[in-house]
């Protein structure tokens, strides 16, 4: 850190190094939120699909002599009185998968955000909620960016291009940046963009059940369904859009990574 002195005061070269660690960290916060949201939409219309886990649970339980009532309850006794108890607790092992069924299969809990989503609306309100955190994210990938090219920019002409590089690649957790020892392409750097398309595998998911499943959903609502299944896929083409954007800039923050890299480690001539 002395040695930044000498070309510049050190507490410029600090600040800019600081902004990019935020910039970085902000970046890294909307990631983290766009998965859990992506997470939640995804198990949500799992659990309700017909095939789902509770389902098959509730039905497997729906005999008192079903191999599964046994193996949750053991064997069924013949005494009386055994037999009776056994009734019961066989009732309360029913009511609680029924209970089961109908939490996870009619609504979708957010425990993050506190709310509770019924399943059926889950396409438009998850799809709303993820172009808004991808409208984050592209801002914040992209103000990444510019700061990036303005802090490497003060601190080569400060002359402590390879210290500022060595400190902020230390804070970088998405993005991985080049080092002297490996210059070649990653197969990790694709972690960010494997991340980047949950959003749009998600909103595919729900919108691609919710066709298949239209049926049911005009016998409940008619008019409300058909137009909740038209918001969610005009949702879903622009996640389409949106993620190809963001995809665009995380390519570019790669490539400026390094480019500066092979200025941070020039090949000997």
């Amino acid at each position: 850190m002395e040695g930044w002195v000498e070309a510049e005061p050190a507490f410029k070269l600090r600040d800019f190094a600081d902004a990019l660690t935020r910039a970085a960290n902000r970046a890294r916060n909307v990631v983290i939120i766009m998965v859990i949201t992506s997470v939640i939409v995804m198990i949500g219309t799992l659990d309700s699909m017909e095939n789902g886990w509770a389902k098959d649970r509730l039905k497997a339980a729906s005999s008192i002599e079903n191999p599964y009532v046994r193996l949750r309850l053991g064997p069924l006794p013949t005494g009386i009185e055994q037999r009776g108890e056994y009734e019961e607790h066989y009732k309360a092992l029913y009511t609680a998968l029924a209970r089961q069924y109908v939490e996870s299969s009619l609504a979708v809990h957010a425990p993050v955000f506190g709310v509770t989503v019924d399943v059926n609306d889950l396409g438009a309100v998850g799809g709303f909620a993820l172009i808004v955190i991808l409208v984050m994210l592209h801002l914040a990938v992209h103000r990444e960016r510019d700061g990036l090219s303005t802090a490497f920019e003060r601190a080569k002409a400060a002359g402590q291009l390879g210290a500022f590089y060595d400190l902020v690649s230390m804070d970088q957790i998405f993005i991985l940046p080049s080092n002297e020892a490996e210059m070649q392409h990653k197969p990790m750097r694709n972690l960010l963009w494997i991340i980047c398309m949950l959003p749009l595998l998600a909103q595919y998911f729900v919108v691609a059940h919710d066709w298949v499943t239209n049926d049911t959903g005009e016998l409940l609502g008619g008019w409300y369904n058909n137009l909740l299944l038209g918001f969610e896929t005009i949702f879903y083409l622009i996640i389409v859009v949106q993620t190809d954007f963001i995809l665009y800039e995380v390519r570019d923050m790669q490539k400026a990574w390094d480019d500066w890299a092979k200025k941070r480690f020039p090949k000997p001539t």
